[in-house]
């Protein structure tokens, strides 16, 4: 037996700080951290919102964990990943207001340091599958110069879910080569998943995006769950068939993760990157808007975070949560300290999600751009002002919403409260003073005159 007066003063401080820890664990791992995210899944379109799709392993997850009733992303594709992955505004380094489009040759900026390399840096395997989005003109930006230890899926987006194509240019690989596996894309992202579980390295933990393109267009899905859906009646059934389809894709990860032995102490999280467009089927009710909107239906998008024993079992939260904070939070629930020279915007909010407690939020802003209009939000309290600008006609429309009360935002307060909506119009301003002067805010969406697409996104990129 140690006398504890002969221990090592380091096992003795040791000792006594992991005493008075505040969130320690009981497991003495790490935990594994998988990260499933929707595209484009509307806040009506899970069960508990009334979805028509069957999500058996979604709600499963939900009904274990704690899911978010106000959690915030960004309006649309990049701008959404930027900032999930970075925890730092896409405003800072000119990503804020459009999607990466295939003839865009700008990226997720090499500087900008992700949630994998910081992962990765801490010990952890890290593997993406799926959708990235992030970047695809230069190798710099692709997954696995940014933190990913093997990366398979498409570097683009709304490729089509069978040929694996878009503008006839193939865009589906393996750590940058090429890969011409037949399948629905969805499907194979799950495979792949569960083969990234199976065959991890068992003397780290792992990090996994699991990042499918479902349900973003094309609109398509395996044959038998579009028919399923029809025999329903149910309106846009391909749409549903999709929805199932992740669902049954997230189920298969789930199985490898219990044959694992890995789910006890496995964070699992469950995003959508934006609401769903605001054109019928898809569906945001009662949220108003859509993708592409400032609105609550663009930005207010279903969310889960699941770890059986660490966080409350069946929960609903208020806390307002953003794309900005999932970084932050996580590595804090991985028990990862992030250095202060990121900078990051976003919160570390695991204690409010274990313990079912609140925090105020920081203000929250937002952007999106199209060929007419640009509009911007700031969301302070619980109050929403959103501005409006008419490119052409230059013309600005303001609105100003108390979200505690209306949600839906169909009361427009501008008017009456002509003190606040000055307050909130000045912080938009001082928030556009963020993005950096001179780099691309929009990327028009019908391509330059003169674009070729590439034969092959994967060779595309080595040769920028």
């Amino acid at each position: 037996m140690i006398l504890p007066s002969l221990r090592p003063l380091w096992l003795v401080v040791f000792g006594l700080l992991a005493s008075l820890a505040p969130h320690a664990r009981p497991e003495s791992a790490p935990p594994h951290v998988v990260l499933f995210l929707a595209d484009d899944l509307g806040w009506a379109e899970v069960s508990e919102h009334g979805g028509a799709a069957d999500t058996p392993h979604l709600d499963g997850m939900a009904r274990a964990g704690v899911r978010l009733d106000r959690y915030y992303t960004a309006p649309i594709c990049s701008p959404a990943r930027a900032g999930l992955m970075t925890g730092r505004d896409p405003a800072r380094y000119g990503m804020a207001y459009s999607v990466i489009r295939p003839w865009a040759s700008f990226g997720l900026p090499p500087k900008q340091r992700t949630m994998a390399q910081v992962f990765q840096r801490s010990g952890y395997q890290t593997a993406l599958v799926g959708k990235w989005h992030l970047g695809h003109a230069h190798l710099a930006h692709h997954p696995l110069q940014r933190g990913f230890d093997s990366f398979y899926g498409n570097l683009t987006g709304a490729v089509d879910y069978f040929t694996h194509k878009r503008f006839g240019a193939f865009d589906w690989q393996r750590n940058g080569e090429t890969v011409r596996d037949k399948g629905y894309l969805t499907e194979l992202t799950g495979e792949e998943a569960v083969r990234v579980v199976k065959t991890r390295d068992s003397n780290k933990p792992l990090f996994l995006v699991v990042s499918f393109q479902a349900p973003h267009d094309p609109a398509d899905a395996p044959a038998g769950l579009i028919e399923k859906y029809k025999t329903r009646g149910v309106v846009g059934p391909r749409y549903a068939a999709m929805i199932e389809a992740m669902d049954r894709s997230i189920g298969k990860v789930l199985s490898a993760l219990n044959d694992q032995g890995m789910r006890e102490n496995s964070l699992l999280v469950f995003l959508s990157d934006n609401g769903a467009p605001s054109a019928y089927p898809w569906r945001n009710h009662p949220l108003s808007g859509g993708k592409k909107s400032v609105f609550e239906g663009g930005i207010r998008v279903p969310a889960v975070f699941c770890w059986p024993k660490q966080l409350p079992e069946g929960s609903l939260s208020s806390q307002r949560l953003s794309y900005l904070d999932v970084f932050p939070t996580v590595a804090e629930a991985a028990g990862i300290g992030l250095s202060a020279k990121l900078e990051l915007d976003g919160d570390g909010l695991w204690n409010e999600l274990r313990t079912d407690t609140m925090r105020d939020a920081k203000d929250l802003f937002f952007g999106a751009e199209d060929p007419l209009v640009v509009g911007q939000t700031v969301l302070s309290g619980s109050w929403k002002l959103i501005q409006y600008h008419h490119k052409v006609k230059d013309e600005d429309r303001v609105f100003l919403f108390d979200l505690a009360k209306d949600p839906s935002e169909e009361t427009n307060l501008a008017q009456e409260h002509p003190e606040k909506t000055q307050e909130l119009l000045k912080k938009i301003e001082q928030w556009q003073e963020r993005h950096p002067p001179g780099s691309s805010r929009y990327t028009p969406e019908d391509p330059h005159p003169g674009w070729i697409p590439p034969r092959d996104w994967a060779i595309h990129g080595k040769r920028s």
